[in-house]
């Protein structure tokens, strides 16, 4: 039998082929199965997810402590074939008697089962406290979660703190976040026999909320047999407490009201898609996931801004920055006429051996007639830092003339630049001193004896920042024991990570837990060892920290409320959320690209080198006339500085006034090396 149904856009009919149950539809290798009123959607590797038993619409029509209640089911009553997938219908009987008409429109597109959902509410009074949902149960309990930027399998290395989200394996146990939250709009889930399903979003705000900025929600819940991805309209819950945001580096907040009202004749829709996969490597789960959402999304849009003149204007704001007195010369750590510390810093915020390297190459260009003076002196300086057992101090104090300062994060970045300008001092025959190969030679051998000692066993990820400078020193010096300490450290955080059962984690110094910094310090490591070496499986571990750091990079636009944000049409897209605890964007992903670029080449993913110019100009939306920017965007309910609270005031903050040194070092690093790689970024 056909029915027929009205073309809204060309006005005409067309035929649509209703199904009796139970029906199934295929497309390549994935199968959805409708029977018994609920969807199940299957590949022919074993993966599975399908709606609730109970029902495959949910509507729940009360609010009580911070949580939907009063849940009323419909199951599917009629389907349709179309052109492209089938159309699912049927009905929610609720409490006070009105009918919901419920409707799913289904299609295949790119390897998902792409749906979006209507609701339409037949009562005649207002309707109060509604959730809408969208359910997906993933067969077996207790699945490997990763929820972009706020969850990574649990965050067990954050957890000890207290500050960040976890999800802990036990029936009950949730984690639900506003979509605002996520970088990749999507919830995945690993079973342990290597079959994922995921679940992604259109995100949106809520229609006619009950409370301000209201969003849709998305996450997990585990129950007895299953695991439960799905979407509601507003509904929060984190850490084991209901109606709850995370709102600050050890804050929560309370989220009352997070429902909505349906009105009369009110129709509502959510557009999401399904994914099921299987087949992969342990801990590479989410990728499936990964991939299809950057298909999906594009991020390619970039705002009219000319990258040769943000260079330009970085490059002028840091001369502004840069400190020179009787041999000490360096880039400020914060601005002139900040209060205190007058310091200069290397590697972390500071970065002031980044002159050293984009001098000679974007010196000219930016009309800088000292650029070879700068970079020689600025190296020299570097070159005075002592250094012991434990490496070379960090930091300067400027009024104090004292050194001191020593972590793994800031030397490993330091010396990743600093033997990076070496090796391209020395292609493009520029003088090389040789106090700079002895600070390079007698620094690297510090953390090559480190990392070639039987006990070495470093606390969390941050010392793989380290291989890569490692690397580029073998290069220099050919030193074998250079290779050793390169692999040994790729091998060892491949065991320790590739899995993740503790992923990687800690590369921040302001926060120790899973964070996009720890997945960066492994892709740099792993790539390092691939680049001496050539071996497969060093490429393979980069691809898969590379995905990691993927998952904390903003795909999509976030809509601003009123705010400074909003009055510049802020453009979220393609810049990088921090970690599990600090959930603001920023520009740190601006130092990936290059890497990035070259990554995407050897693995033959156009689509990763597709990302790095949308990613290098959209970061420079919020520059001033002198050429600089803060560090914070608080694109979601989360502050990383004061005023913490109301809830309604967080999202659209910009923490303007912090204004440390490494963001304009990240673009004027990355635009020198995008010189060196060829690549425009006009």
């Amino acid at each position: 039998m056909k029915t027929m149904l009205t073309c809204l856009l060309c006005g005409g009919l067309v035929a649509a082929e209703a199904i009796a149950q139970p029906a199934t539809f295929s497309n390549d290798n994935l199968k959805a199965d409708i029977a018994d009123g609920i969807l199940t959607l299957s590949d022919n590797g074993g993966a599975v997810v399908h709606s609730p038993a109970e029902g495959h619409w949910s509507i729940a029509t009360e609010w009580k402590d911070n949580h939907p209640q009063a849940w009323s089911h419909g199951k599917i009553a009629s389907v349709e074939k179309t052109l492209d997938g089938f159309v699912l219908r049927g009905d929610v009987t609720l409490p006070n008697g009105a009918i919901c008409e419920c409707r799913d429109s289904c299609e295949w597109r790119d390897g998902v089962l792409f749906i979006t959902r209507r609701w339409h509410y037949k009562g005649n009074a207002p309707l109060p406290h509604v959730t809408l949902s969208a359910r997906w149960q993933q067969p077996g309990a207790f699945g490997g979660i990763l929820l972009p930027g706020i969850l990574y399998y649990g965050n067990p290395s954050g957890a000890a703190s207290g500050a960040v989200p976890v999800l802990p394996k036990a029936v009950g146990n949730k984690g639900f976040y506003e979509e605002h939250r996520y970088p990749a709009p999507f919830a995945s889930s690993e079973q342990s026999n290597q079959t994922m399903a995921a679940l992604h979003t259109l995100p949106s705000p809520v229609p006619n909320p009950e409370r301000p900025d209201l969003w849709w929600s998305l996450g997990v819940e585990y129950l007895a047999d299953a695991t439960e991805l799905a979407c509601y309209t507003g509904f929060v819950s984190s850490n084991g407490t209901d109606g709850v945001v995370k709102a600050g580096q050890r804050k929560w907040l309370e989220m009352p009201n997070a429902c909505m009202t349906l009105q009369p004749d009110m129709t509502v829709e959510k557009s999401f898609a399904i994914q099921v996969a299987s087949n992969f490597k342990k801990g590479s789960g989410f990728c499936p996931a990964m991939d299809y959402a950057i298909n999906f999304w594009q991020p390619s849009r970039v705002p009219y801004i000319d990258g040769q003149r943000l260079v330009r204007r970085k490059y002028a704001y840091a001369l502004t920055r840069y400190h020179r007195e009787e041999g000490v010369a360096g880039s400020l750590f914060h601005p002139v006429g900040f209060p205190a510390p007058v310091e200069i810093v290397y590697g972390w915020c500071g970065r002031s051996e980044t002159f050293g390297y984009v001098a000679p190459i974007l010196g000219p260009q930016c009309g800088d007639e000292q650029w070879e003076k700068r970079a020689e002196e600025s190296i020299d300086f570097m070159c005075k830092s002592p250094y012991d057992e434990n490496g070379f101090c960090v930091r300067y104090d400027v009024p104090t003339k004292k050194w001191s300062g020593k972590d793994f994060v800031s030397q490993g970045q330091a010396l990743e630049t600093f033997t990076s300008t070496l090796l391209d001092r020395k292609e493009h025959n520029l003088p090389v001193k040789q106090e700079w190969l002895e600070f390079c030679k007698k620094n690297t051998d510090v953390f090559v004896n480190r990392i070639l000692k039987d006990d070495w066993k470093p606390v969390n990820t941050c010392e793989a920042t380290l291989g890569a400078p490692i690397a580029n020193a073998y290069m220099i010096f050919k030193d074998e024991r250079m290779k050793q300490a390169v692999l040994k450290l790729a091998d060892y955080y491949i065991a320790r990570h590739i899995t993740m059962d503790e992923p990687y984690w800690g590369g921040t110094l302001d926060a120790r837990c899973e964070d996009k910094e720890g997945a960066v310090c492994a892709m740099y490591a792993f790539y390092a060892a691939w680049l001496i070496t050539k071996d497969r499986k060093y490429l393979e571990a980069t691809e898969h920290a590379t995905q990691v750091f993927l998952t904390y990079v903003q795909l999509w636009d976030i809509p601003m409320p009123p705010s400074r944000l909003a009055d510049n049409h802020f453009i979220s897209r393609a810049w990088t959320a921090v970690s599990v605890q600090n959930m603001h964007l920023d520009v740190f992903g601006i130092f990936v690209l290059p890497h990035l670029w070259k990554i995407g080449r050897d693995l033959n993913r156009p689509d990763w080198q597709k990302l790095v110019v949308p990613m290098f100009v959209n970061c420079g939306q919020m520059m001033d006339a002198y050429g600089s920017q803060g560090e914070q965007i608080q694109h979601t309910n989360y502050a990383q500085r004061p005023p913490f609270e109301p809830i309604e005031a967080l999202r659209g903050g910009y923490a303007e006034n912090w204004m440390v040194f490494w963001m304009t070092a990240a673009f004027l690093n990355t635009s020198a090396q995008f010189t060196r790689l060829g690549i425009d970024y006009k």
